[in-house]
């Protein structure tokens, strides 16, 4: 089950979750994951499809896709988050690991 197993689109309002959730169906997902996505729901919960578009637009990372749409590669992500030089390993390692999961789901 993806992410897009649990979303739906919605025309006015964007992408929402698919069905509620009870805490305890989140227990696949550790203590630091739950932080996370907590503070970006403190921080982004409230915007708008194009608050959120607007924000994110202004990522170091987000590239002009002309009219497409176009996956931020891991490399630059991590630049942006100020690793320099590693940042080409660790892109190479997380885009293996990435690879690796394709051919062996949980």
């Amino acid at each position: 089950m993806g992410f897009k197993d649990e979303t739906k689109q919605s025309y006015m309002k964007g992408v929402s979750l698919a069905k509620q959730y009870n805490p305890e169906d989140l227990d696949l997902l550790n203590g630091a994951t739950l932080d996370v996505l907590e503070k970006v729901w403190n921080q982004c919960g409230r915007m708008t499809q194009k608050d959120i578009v607007e924000y994110t637009h202004k990522f170091p990372e987000w590239e002009n896709p002309h009219g497409s749409s176009k996956e931020i590669e891991y490399e630059s992500l991590l630049v942006a988050l100020g690793y320099g030089e590693e940042s080409k390993n660790m892109a190479e390692e997380l885009e293996a690991q990435r690879e690796a999961s394709k051919l062996f789901p949980a």
